[in-house]
C-alpha cells in the first residue's frame, strides 16, 4: 500500500496535524505536541444506519508496538470531508491535553507489566 504524507492547512491559520494516509487508517505522530515517540492511529468506517462515520482511536507508544484503545465516537460528514474532520479532532485533542490520561495509563500498565516480569523471573511466583 502506498503511504502518502499529507499536511493540512487552513487558509490564514497555523499548520494542522500531519498524518500518514493508509486507506481508512490515519497515523498521527504526536511529537510536535510534546508527546515524544507517541502516535495516535485513527480508523474510520462508514455506518449506514447513522449516515456518518465511526471513528476509533488507538495510542501507540514507545514501550510497545501494541495499540492501546482510546475511544470510539461518531463523526458526521461525507467522504470528501471526513479526513479533515479527523485531523481537526486529533489536533484539538492534542492541544487540549486529551491524550495525557491515556498516555499515563499506558505507561503505568507497561511499568506494572515490567515489574511483574521481574518478579516472575526471580522465581517468586509459583
Amino acid at each position: 500500500m502506498i503511504v502518502e504524507k499529507i499536511v493540512h492547512q487552513e487558509k490564514g491559520r497555523r499548520k494542522m496535524a500531519k498524518y500518514n494516509n493508509m486507506g481508512r487508517l490515519m497515523d498521527f505522530n504526536l511529537t510536535e505536541y510534546g508527546y515524544d515517540e507517541y502516535h495516535v492511529y485513527c480508523s474510520y468506517v462508514y455506518d449506514k444506519q447513522v449516515d456518518g462515520y465511526n471513528l476509533t482511536m488507538y495510542l501507540k507508544g514507545k514501550l510497545s508496538d501494541d495499540l492501546y484503545f482510546i475511544d470510539t465516537q461518531h463523526l458526521s460528514g461525507d467522504v470528501d470531508v471526513i479526513r479533515n474532520n479527523v485531523v481537526r479532532l486529533v489536533d484539538y485533542a492534542a492541544r487540549t491535553k486529551f491524550f495525557d490520561r491515556y498516555i499515563e495509563s499506558y505507561e503505568y500498565t507497561y511499568k506494572c507489566l515490567g515489574k511483574g516480569i521481574e518478579i516472575y523471573e526471580e522465581g517468586d511466583i509459583a
